[in-house]
């Protein structure tokens, strides 16, 4: 059956009460306000079509439905939100959701008394959402304080963002707020990599605020525009990023700073980033595979990297951006680097590994004070061992431990063969100083590693 609203019915089908709708092998059209409106549960929908224009009807919805419900081998297009789930219980499979103006599929709860929990999309094509300027998301998950979208999982799908027409899009992935226990996996999204303009492109893949226990494992990412995966604000647990495969995000000009991050953390916020593979192969020198803002906390363990620049890790500039850029705190483990070079000796300019590396040349018979590094960064102020030992044939070495919190600094001797160069601060400024009793001039190597 055909059923054509000719712009005109506000519902094709008002189906607000009464349980177990079944709908097979029909095809609805033109809706100005819904194709099909539930507000109970238990329907079943079969090959079935419903298109209405998202020019005419910018707030039309396809398919309102409500709990417990399946929906299988059916196709949604146009309007607001072609395919609006309002409840939980549901599941989706072997769909396609396209063209949307706010959106292409729409978890919300249908009010604060309504649970929005367990449901299942499996094998969904969505894309292309016609928000104009304004960037909007393929898959809204939205909840409420009151009723969070919860116990959702999506996987082996397909995610397709904005084509050439009309000049002005702007898609996002999968936008989550006020969510719990959402488990993403086996997804690809194609973005619009260097075809991107100003008004034309993809802004992430998921972005998530308010949100706790979500997970992203063996998704592939390209051609994102900005970040990927940007963790916002609010997000209680350490968003788990695991087995994804991300390919030439942020290449363009649009991006700067934190944007051009394929995992993004807000002030605060946390993920644990494992057995990933990030591959640039544009020679863009923009990207890098993680940022973490102030007090949030980057885990970054058995991942690979690899880019056309030939430059990984840029910390002789102390912007390691290749890698890993942050000032929260860092843990970045057993990677791999393919076809690239490390710019320096200081593998993570700001965390772990040598905090800071260098040379100072006492050139005086007399006593000489030379400054080694200040550690004015409030982020910096921990533990460390530092070491100097004299170039050459000679032997000369000390090492001291460094306890830097507060404005008092303090330097504690390890060991060392000699009385004649010791370490010192004052205030957070640390110094080494030099006896009279050595050659003029005289090179001394020092490092700084951070213990805790």
């Amino acid at each position: 059956m055909r059923l054509d609203c000719d712009n005109k019915a506000v519902r094709a089908i008002d189906a607000s009460f009464g349980a177990f709708f079944t709908m097979k092998d029909c095809g609805v059209y033109d809706y100005t306000g819904f194709g099909v409106y539930h507000k109970q549960g238990i329907a079943r929908y079969d090959r079935v079509f419903m298109a209405t224009s998202n020019t005419a009807n910018p707030t039309a919805v396809g398919l309102h439905l409500y709990s417990d419900s399946a929906v299988s081998d059916s196709e949604f297009t146009g309007g607001g939100i072609p395919l609006k789930l309002v409840a939980g219980g549901n599941r989706i499979s072997n769909i396609w959701a396209n063209s949307g103006a706010e959106a292409c599929i729409s978890l919300e709860p249908f009010d604060n008394s309504t649970t929005h929990i367990n449901t299942s999309m499996v094998n969904v094509y969505a894309g292309e959402v016609d928000g104009g300027a304004i960037s909007k998301p393929i898959i809204k998950m939205v909840g409420t304080a009151a009723q969070k979208v919860q116990e959702v999982q999506f996987s082996n799908s397909y995610l397709v963002t904005a084509s050439g027409s009309p000049a002005t899009k702007i898609n996002g992935g999968i936008l989550m707020d006020y969510c719990d226990a959402i488990a993403i996996s086996n997804i690809v999204i194609r973005g619009n990599g260097l075809a991107a303009t100003a008004n034309f492109y993809c802004d992430y893949f998921t972005k998530i605020s308010n949100s706790k226990t979500i997970t992203i494992t063996d998704c592939i990412i390209k051609d994102v525009n900005k970040n990927p995966i940007y963790i916002v604000s609010s997000v209680d647990q350490a968003v788990v990023v695991s087995g994804c495969s991300f390919y030439n995000w942020a290449v363009d000009a649009l991006v700067t700073g934190a944007e051009a991050a394929a995992v993004r953390c807000g002030n605060g916020m946390a993920a644990n980033i494992t057995g990933c593979t990030f591959h640039v192969d544009t020679g863009s020198a923009t990207p890098y595979a993680a940022d973490c803002n102030l007090a949030g906390d980057v885990s970054f363990v058995n991942n690979i990297v690899s880019y056309a620049n030939a430059t990984v890790i840029d910390a002789a500039s102390g912007i390691p951006r290749y890698i890993i850029q942050r000032s929260g705190n860092a843990q970045v483990n057993n990677y791999s680097i393919a076809n690239s070079t490390i710019a320096s000796t200081t593998v993570n300019n700001a965390g772990r590994n040598y905090l800071d590396t260098g040379t100072v040349v006492s050139n005086s018979p007399s006593t000489q004070v030379l400054s080694l590094r200040t550690f004015s960064n409030v982020s910096q102020q921990q533990v460390y061992i530092a070491s100097v030992s004299q170039e050459g044939n000679e032997s000369t070495t000390v090492m001291y431990m460094l306890n830097v919190y507060g404005p008092d600094a303090k330097a504690i001797k390890i060991t060392g063969d000699t009385t004649n160069i010791s370490l010192a601060f004052t205030g957070l400024d640390l110094e080494l100083t030099v006896d009279g009793g050595f050659p003029d001039p005289l090179t001394w190597l020092w490092a700084i590693t951070r213990l805790v």
